[in-house]
């Protein structure tokens, strides 16, 4: 291969992986960000005692632990919807540079998202016996079917999975 080839093909390469990581990393903000608005601590937490039957004891467990997960990403959640909508518009005046630095900002934000979401599920998890683990695992799959189903509608109303409260 020659050096012009190498160094084109080199570019071609980080195009590709700088698009793969930015996909990812929409994807991670809308993981960690539920369809259609901000997060409600107290629904969580009323879903989570309601479905897996929390004992007074895990709820003063998982309790804190949502609200730490509040605290933890309110910031970043305003954030990450300003830096959405700069970015989206970027599209009339698109300045590689600019959109550049909005994405690793975005980037960012979204993997602090990502990792306090995770950490607030592991904690939760925790404090669960091996029927309610199982329960919980039903309902975040539950869970990814709906927020997958509400997505390919564009965002649109629909009538929920029967019994899921999500």
């Amino acid at each position: 291969m020659t050096l012009t080839t190498t160094r084109t093909w080199n570019r071609s390469l980080l195009g590709a992986l700088s698009a793969g990581v930015l996909t990812l990393c929409f994807a991670l903000a809308g993981w960690s960000m539920p369809p259609g608005g901000e997060p409600d601590p107290g629904r969580m937490v009323r879903h989570l005692e309601r479905h897996l039957d929390l004992s007074e004891e895990q709820l003063a467990a998982v309790e804190p632990a949502v609200a730490d997960l509040e605290a933890a990403t309110a910031g970043d959640r305003g954030r990450l919807h300003e830096l959405r909508e700069a970015l989206r518009d970027t599209r009339d005046s698109f300045d590689a540079g600019q959109a550049q630095q909005l994405a690793d900002e975005l980037g960012e934000i979204s993997t602090r998202l990502a990792f306090n979401m995770a950490r607030a599920q592991a904690t939760i998890y925790g404090e669960l016996n091996t029927e309610q683990r199982a329960q919980m695992d039903e309902l975040l799959q539950r869970r990814k079917h709906h927020r997958r189903h509400w997505r390919k509608r564009g965002g649109e109303a629909f009538a929920p999975v029967e019994g899921a409260d999500l």
